[in-house]
C-alpha cells in the first residue's frame, strides 16, 4: 500500500491491535508510542517515541503521512492542550483524514476534554471520523479492575446496579481499520457498544462462570472509589475523570445499545461471554 498511516497509542490495547492489522494488510505505519520498548517490530512499521506531555511534536510524525488515528492517553484531563496542536499541524501538513478515538457521551458535555478535541477537529477543515466507544471489556483484564479481580475476586466501582454495554478493544480496532482505510466515513460520528447491557453484578457472574473463580461485584460510593485510587497513587486529575465517567453510569447514560460496530465492520460485536472465554485463565 502506498498510503502512510500514523497510529497514536500504537503499543496500547486498541492502537496496538490497529497497528498490527494495518501492517498485516500492507500499509506503511508510523506507530506513535510513549514507550518504544513495548513495540512489536514489523517490516512496514516504524515507531516514533512521543510522550505529548513531555516532548515537542516530532516533525517526522507528519512526513508523508496521509491519515492519522488520534487517541489521548487514558483519562487525560489535559489532552486538548496537547492534541489540538497536533490537529493544527496535521492540517498544515496536508494530512488527508484524522480518525479520533473519543468516548460515548463525551459530546454531551461541553467541557469534557474529549469533546473539546472533537469540536476542534470538526472545525479544523480536515476530513474526520469520530469513534465513541463505551466502557472496554479490557477493564476487567488487563485493565484497572484486574488487580482486585485477580487478588481478591472482587470488582469495586461506584456504578450501583446500573448497566453498561461493554465493548471489546478488538471490535474498536476492527472498526477503526475500516474507517481509516476508506474515504466513505468522512464526517461520520459513531457511538459504539457491545451487544448487550449488563450490570457489574451480571458481568461478575459471567466472569465467574467462564473462569471457574468466584468473582463478586461490590458496589461502593464515589468517595470510597476516589479515596482508594488516591491511596494507590493515581493522580487527582485521573481520579476525578474516572469518577465523572461512573457518575454517568449511575445516571443511566451507559445503558444503551448502538449499531456502530456492525455499521462499520459488517459483523456483530463480541459479547462479554466470548471475551471472558478468551481471558478465563488470566482472571
Amino acid at each position: 500500500m502506498s498510503e502512510k498511516i500514523a497510529v497514536f497509542g500504537s503499543t496500547g490495547n486498541i492502537g496496538g491491535l490497529l497497528t498490527q492489522k494495518l501492517a498485516a494488510a500492507g500499509y506503511n505505519v508510523s506507530g506513535i508510542t510513549r514507550d518504544k520498548s513495548k513495540a512489536i517490530s514489523s517490516g512496514n512499521i516504524s515507531y516514533i517515541q512521543y510522550d505529548y506531555h513531555k516532548d515537542e511534536i516530532p516533525e517526522e510524525l507528519f512526513t508523508g503521512t496521509d491519515r492519522i488515528f488520534l487517541a489521548s492517553a487514558p483519562l487525560d484531563k489535559f489532552a486538548p492542550e496537547f492534541l489540538n496542536p497536533v490537529i493544527n499541524r496535521a492540517k498544515e501538513s496536508g494530512v488527508k483524514h484524522i480518525v479520533f478515538l473519543s468516548a460515548m457521551g463525551a459530546n454531551l458535555a461541553d467541557e469534557a476534554p474529549l469533546n473539546i478535541i472533537e469540536k476542534h477537529l470538526k472545525s479544523s477543515g480536515l476530513n474526520y471520523t469520530i469513534l465513541r466507544p463505551t466502557f472496554f471489556m479490557e477493564n476487567f483484564y488487563p485493565g484497572f479492575l484486574s488487580e482486585t479481580i485477580k487478588g481478591a475476586g472482587k470488582i469495586f466501582v461506584a456504578a450501583d446496579e446500573k448497566k453498561s454495554a461493554f465493548i471489546s478493544s478488538n471490535d474498536i480496532a476492527v472498526a477503526a481499520f475500516s474507517v481509516i482505510t476508506s474515504d466513505k466515513f468522512f464526517g461520520g460520528e459513531y457511538d459504539m457498544t457491545g451487544p448487550e447491557t449488563l450490570t457489574y453484578s451480571e458481568a461478575a457472574k459471567i466472569l465467574s462462570d467462564k473462569s471457574g473463580k468466584q468473582i463478586e461485584y461490590v458496589p461502593i460510593s464515589e468517595d470510597d472509589m476516589k479515596n482508594a485510587m488516591l491511596d494507590n497513587g493515581a493522580p487527582e486529575s485521573v481520579v476525578e475523570y474516572l469518577a465523572g465517567l461512573f457518575a454517568s453510569v449511575r445516571a443511566g447514560y451507559a445503558d444503551r445499545l448502538t449499531d456502530g460496530v456492525e455499521t462499520l465492520t459488517g459483523r456483530k460485536p463480541e459479547s462479554l461471554t466470548e471475551y471472558a472465554e478468551k481471558v478465563a485463565d488470566k482472571l
